[in-house]
């Protein structure tokens, strides 16, 4: 039940990033980018609402014919969204970023990377029975390189003067810093199948607690950087 409760919250603080952020985009003129994103955290609830689906089934003697259903486990959207997620968020830091070299080598990355993830998941064993290695392992890595080049161009300019009103700036922080904590225990999940509570029990205090902080700061985020200073 505590497990259940802290998943509800997380998905209330994630409905609340996106509705702080819709609230923004209809009240402020904001760029195309900043729509962007705020739609990708629409895009997010949706997916983590379609989370709960395994649980449901195997709690709710209703829906228990759909046990040996693609639905009583949601590896196979979730390798997808990964997939999308990891592609969204350099695409979003691309867009904030000068170098126009540095640009265009991480456009045709991108792509490259979403042709690989999509092979990858032909296979059964990668789509449905477990989180692909590829995509949670490189996804992270492409996105923490686009994020540095990011900040590294922050702290060269004027804009290291006004960084505590720079939206992209606490995305950028908190997005990193999620990236780096949860990734290594996807990596450690894929490669130790074997039941440990003791891991279990830690990976959920570690994902849980990295997920509200994380959407914590959007909405923090969206609230007094872009309401109060239009700072993108």
């Amino acid at each position: 039940m505590i497990t259940y409760a802290v998943l509800l919250l997380i998905n209330i603080l994630q409905i609340l990033s996106a509705v702080s952020g819709t609230v923004i985009i209809k009240k402020y003129n904001v760029p195309n980018i900043i729509h962007h994103f705020v739609f990708f955290l629409w895009f997010t609830v949706i997916i983590e609402i379609l989370g709960w689906i395994p649980d449901i089934i195997y709690e709710v003697e209703k829906f228990s014919h759909l046990k040996d259903s693609i639905w009583s486990a949601n590896y196979w959207f979730y390798n997808i969204y990964f997939m999308l997620n990891y592609s969204f968020y350099i695409y979003f830091f691309i867009k904030h970023i000068n170098n126009a070299n540095f640009v265009k080598v991480m456009y045709y990355i991108i792509g490259l990377y979403i042709l690989v993830s999509t092979l990858t998941l032909f296979k059964p064993e990668n789509l449905f029975e477990s989180h692909s290695l590829f995509i949670v392992f490189v996804g992270p890595i492409l996105m923490t390189v686009t994020i540095l080049f990011y900040l590294y161009e922050i702290v060269s300019s004027n804009k290291i003067l006004q960084i505590k009103k720079n939206f992209v700036f606490y995305i950028a922080v908190s997005s990193l810093l999620f990236h780096l904590i949860v990734t290594p225990i996807f990596i450690y999940s894929i490669h130790h199948k074997n039941y440990n509570p003791d891991f279990i029990k830690f990976r959920g205090i570690v994902l849980y607690g990295a997920n509200i902080l994380l959407y914590s700061v959007y909405t923090y985020s969206f609230i007094q950087c872009l309401r109060k200073n239009n700072s993108y």
